[in-house]
């Protein structure tokens, strides 16, 4: 709805017989634009929630990919298929100035907004799960799941986007560390048999 609406926010623009259509537009796009910035802050605090149901067991040893995370990947797909469907309906000779400055670039900003809130409400509500545990391995174990779910899964549609190809590389970073982490600590424990 968002990228619809901006697209006809561009096609009306500087049209003296559509000004008033215009300004109509560009007021229920900033209503559209906040009630989908409403709707991913109410999931931002759904996901810190979720943080004190996975920390009061006070262990993440039977946990595995946490619901949030595995939902994600569902959300970006369906974002970036709705925007890649209407960059590929766009004439070849138009299409670098849409994704520009255009209705392309409007939107990529209000999902990439989006992508930031939730993401970081994620990873922060991944390393405080993990922090509860008091055996450094199943916290670690648990950080490497994750991580590299999100990595494996976001990653297909990170190409094109600086946003969630930071996010990929900063979660494959992570899981990196985890598993060294992990292997270290199993390495140690092993000694004492």
């Amino acid at each position: 709805l968002l990228l619809n609406l901006t697209k006809w926010v561009f096609a009306v623009k500087d049209k003296v017989e559509c000004v008033h259509l215009e300004e109509v537009l560009v007021n229920v796009r900033a209503f559209v634009r906040s009630d989908f910035q409403n709707c991913i802050m109410e999931n931002v605090s759904q996901v810190l929630k979720a943080d004190s149901g996975a920390t009061s067991r006070g262990t993440v040893k039977h946990l595995g990919v946490l619901p949030f995370v595995s939902k994600f990947p569902r959300l970006v797909a369906r974002f970036e298929v709705a925007v890649g469907t209407f960059v590929d309906a766009v004439p070849d000779d138009r299409r670098d100035r849409m994704v520009r400055e255009g209705p392309v670039a409007y939107t990529r900003e209000v999902t990439d907004e989006g992508y930031t809130a939730l993401i970081d409400a994620m990873f922060q509500t991944l390393e405080k799960a993990a922090a509860t545990d008091q055996k450094v391995v199943h916290s670690q174990r648990f950080l490497f799941e994750n991580y590299l779910f999100f990595r494996s899964r976001v990653e297909a549609f990170a190409e094109g986007n600086a946003t969630l190809t930071a996010y990929c590389d900063t979660a494959g970073a992570r899981a990196e560390q985890a598993l060294v982490r992990y292997v270290q600590e199993t390495l140690q424990w092993s000694a004492f048999w």
